[in-house]
């Protein structure tokens, strides 16, 4: 059985449109645990609705704590051998747990993956599917060492909605409650206990880009992701991966300043920000130092730095 933990808050709006996409699943054998966080809307009372017409679903009505705490509070009464996540204003493919279960089993693996479909009322869902033959695309196998590569390239597969995870996998992890960039949290968490998974290449996940709060546009949004990136540093300092710790480090300085120029190129500027951001970059190359000649430079003299790095990055983000 696999448990689905749907931690919901405010979002009356997509709720309904997301628990039917679990309810019809070809593969059915699942627990629906569906985590009203507080909701100050309708959720509680749709969630409630839902949970009188199927047996499979399971609502906790608890005070607002976050999306952590509210995912933590599913896995805590899962009874299911393998627990998934589902944000509650996206959707789920018909088959997206059956291709997703075929492939963890067939490789016996500490969890699963599929790709996703980001879209928003100015990028809607291609008309094109996965094909209906009942067969998932394989993409590859990973282990530990691939995880932590895909961590310093700051990949997609640092999401938890679009993987299966075995129960036993998940044991001893739990999300940190109050911090914002949970996922990018968990995935350091998890690294330690990781032997092998496997991603397919299916778009079976489809994920509603929230158009108001990019890193971009929201300062706040920003920080909090540089928050998490300094956990990951410390978490990574403190179990004694030191070398790993020091590329990580030099992976959310390069993030921190890359964003910032782009900010720029697009014409956003905003002192605060600014100065918070280059104060988070000279605290991590102070405590960690780096082997990057550029972080020397952006270290010491910023402002040449930005004028000599401004032209890379308005290249590249035209080319993008």
């Amino acid at each position: 059985m696999i448990s689905v933990i749907v931690p919901i808050y405010n979002v009356e709006k997509y709720l309904a449109e997301c628990i039917e996409s679990i309810l019809q699943q070809s593969y059915n054998d699942l627990e629906i645990i569906l985590v009203d966080d507080g909701s100050p809307d309708n959720c509680g009372a749709i969630c409630d609705e839902y949970q009188s017409k199927d047996s499979r679903i399971i609502v906790i009505h608890k005070e607002n704590g976050g999306i952590s705490d509210a995912r933590n509070a599913g896995m805590d009464i899962a009874t299911g051998e393998y627990i998934a996540f589902v944000d509650s204003d996206d959707f789920i493919h018909p088959r997206m747990y059956e291709y997703l279960l075929k492939a963890l089993t067939d490789y016996n693996s500490d969890f699963s993956a599929c790709d996703y479909f980001e879209f928003s009322k100015y990028n809607p869902i291609p008309t094109s599917n996965i094909s209906s033959e009942g067969t998932y695309i394989f993409d590859k196998l990973g282990d530990k060492n691939c995880h932590l590569n895909n961590l310093l390239q700051g990949s997609h597969k640092n999401y938890v909605w679009n993987k299966l995870y075995k129960k036993s996998f998940l044991e001893n992890i739990r999300f940190k409650k109050g911090m914002k960039y949970e996922d990018v949290i968990f995935s350091a968490d998890i690294s330690p206990y990781i032997n092998k998974y496997v991603i397919i290449k299916d778009k079976l996940y489809y994920y509603r880009r929230n158009t108001s709060s990019t890193t971009l546009s929201n300062p706040y949004v920003f920080f909090e992701h540089i928050s998490a990136l300094e956990y990951n540093i410390d978490f990574f300092m403190q179990n004694r991966d030191v070398k790993f710790a020091q590329k990580y480090a030099e992976f959310a300085m390069s993030y921190i300043l890359t964003r910032q120029i782009e900010k720029h190129v697009q014409g956003i500027y905003d002192k605060y920000a600014d100065n918070e951001s280059q104060k988070a970059f000279n605290r991590i190359y102070d405590k960690y130092g780096s082997s990057q000649k550029s972080h020397f430079l952006a270290r010491r003299f910023p402002f040449l730095y930005n004028v000599i790095k401004k032209q890379k990055v308005k290249k590249y983000m035209s080319n993008t």
